[in-house]
This record gives C-alpha cells, sequence and structure tokens, in this order.
C-alpha cells in the first residue's frame, strides 16, 4: 500500500490530540472498547510493583472536586496523611455525611494501551485506575481475572492478547461491565508505546499534604505543574454512591478544623474511545481460551 502523507499526519494530529486530553489517563466510556492491558515494570528501591497496583486516594476534595493521593499505604495500612486527619475530625463532630465522602477508597490500577481508529492501531501508555471493587461484578474484579489467569499470559507483550471490553451505563447505579471478550489471535504491542512504559512510581498520584491543603481550602496554585495525573479521577465502579456534599460547618478553633466550604462543581467527562467488534467471552480466570 503506498505511502499517503496526508492521511499520516491528520491520524497522527487527531491520536495527538486525544493523547494530550486524555493527560495520560483511561476511563473506559461507554459502549466497546478494544484494550491491551501492559506489563508495567516495577521499581524494587521506589518500593513501585509491576503490573498492577493499588493504593487509597481522597475523592471530591474542595470546590473543584480534586482526587488526590492519600497517606496511608494500602498494603501496610501505615503513614501520615492530613486529610485522614480532617475525616476524624469531621466524625468527632458528628459530620459524617461530609467525612464519608472524604474518606479515603481504594484504587485498582493498570497501565493499558487502546485502540485507535485514527491511527487503526493502540494508542498509549494510559493508567487506568478504577474503584477496587468487593465484587466479581466491577471492573478491576474482570481485569484482575485476566492478569491472574494461570494457563495463559495474556499480558504478553508478543504474544498476548488485546481484550474487548464493554460498559452499559456511566453512573453508579446503572453502570453494568461485560465479560472481556479475547480476540481471535496474540498480538505484538506497539515498540513505541513500550519506549514510553514507565513504573507507577513515574504515573501514579504521590502523596502531598500541601496540596491537599490548597486543594480543601481551594486555593490557588502557586505554579502550573506538569503533573498529568494531578486531578486524576477513578471513579470506575463504587459500592455504594457518594453522597452529596452539604455545606460544611466545622469550628476553626483547632489546628485541623477545616473553613465553611462550598457546593463543588462537577468536572466535564473524558472522551469516549470507539467501540470495536467482539470476539470471544472470558469469563473468569481459569477458562482454557
Amino acid at each position: 500500500m503506498p505511502y499517503d502523507e496526508e492521511d499520516d499526519y491528520r491520524s497522527r494530529a487527531a491520536a495527538h490530540r486525544k493523547e494530550k486530553l486524555s493527560k495520560g489517563l483511561f476511563k473506559l466510556p461507554e459502549g466497546e472498547t478494544i484494550i491491551r492491558i501492559l506489563k508495567t515494570p516495577g521499581d524494587k528501591e521506589r518500593n513501585s510493583p509491576s503490573v498492577w497496583t493499588e493504593y487509597y486516594v481522597h475523592r471530591n476534595v474542595g470546590r473543584r472536586k480534586m482526587t488526590l493521593r492519600c497517606g496511608i499505604d494500602a498494603i501496610s495500612e501505615t503513614g501520615n496523611c492530613w486529610l485522614c486527619k480532617v475525616v476524624q475530625l469531621l466524625k468527632e463532630k458528628g459530620k459524617t455525611k461530609v467525612a464519608a465522602m472524604l474518606d479515603k477508597q481504594k484504587v485498582y490500577a493498570v497501565q493499558v494501551a487502546v485502540w485507535d481508529d485514527d491511527i487503526n492501531n493502540l494508542r498509549g501508555p494510559l493508567l487506568w485506575p478504577m474503584g477496587s471493587g468487593k465484587t466479581a461484578k466491577s471492573i478491576s474484579f474482570k481485569v484482575e481475572s485476566l492478569i491472574g489467569n494461570k494457563k495463559h499470559d495474556y499480558l504478553d507483550h508478543k504474544e498476548g492478547y488485546n481484550f474487548t471490553f464493554e460498559r452499559q451505563g456511566m453512573t453508579m447505579t446503572d453502570t453494568v461491565y461485560g465479560a472481556p471478550v479475547r480476540a481471535d489471535e496474540p498480538s505484538r504491542v506497539p515498540k513505541q508505546i513500550l519506549e514510553k512504559l514507565k513504573p507507577f512510581a513515574d504515573v501514579c498520584l504521590q502523596y502531598d499534604s500541601e496540596a491537599q491543603k490548597k486543594a480543601y481550602y481551594n486555593k490557588p496554585d502557586d505554579e502550573d505543574e506538569e503533573q498529568p495525573v494531578s486531578k486524576m479521577s477513578a471513579d470506575e465502579d463504587e459500592d455504594e454512591p457518594t453522597p452529596k456534599k452539604r455545606r460544611l460547618e466545622v469550628d476553626e478553633d483547632e489546628d485541623e478544623a477545616p473553613p465553611k466550604k462550598k457546593k463543588p462543581a462537577v468536572e466535564d467527562e473524558e472522551e469516549e474511545a470507539p467501540p470495536k467488534k467482539k470476539k470471544r467471552p472470558v469469563e473468569d480466570e481459569e477458562d482454557d481460551l
């Protein structure tokens, strides 16, 4: 097939625009999306695990409803976190609904490449944070079933498989996830994607008490920081809907007491990825495919 310069630069421009708009993050859109789960490299020196990770976040912080990393380690349950202290103070003052909204929540995350019709290939890597669901209906359970499959290494970058994920609904009350559908044939992950694949320590949110305070007290940033994951949303699935935020009325006679807060604004949703054709469904990790 002859090289078409016009089609090439247009498709590359469309893909590049999506990369900038996504800010390095992926959120499963409604419909069908072809996804390749990547083998994220580990980093022992920075305590960064390979392939998948779990950590705590605080959501709906401040008027901008920011999602910020919690200082408590999700594995050892140790550490120090400024917002966790605020949550405890709110509970002591009887502000349980607000405390529940701001309390730490566990996130399950992997890095993926997503099929893009504009370039007729995979695009990525993208960080895919999702609620760490407690049931088989959650998207994190379905993703982990593929990762933990003992019969097949679906994540192999040379002989692994793409999967089609289907989502119906976009709220916590109406969202349903279908069983992942495996492609008929194995495929290679493009070299340019693997060259950009970094450990989770470089792409996930990191705990910053000062950032928590600025967000909570609605203070503007002193300067624009080039951290695309600083406003990450990880709301793929939740066990219970988040309660509506009320005006905060906490006395300011204590060091950690927060001021009154206004109703947060709702941020825009991310762009949807194009759906693709289904193949074979994968029901659980022990299926012989």
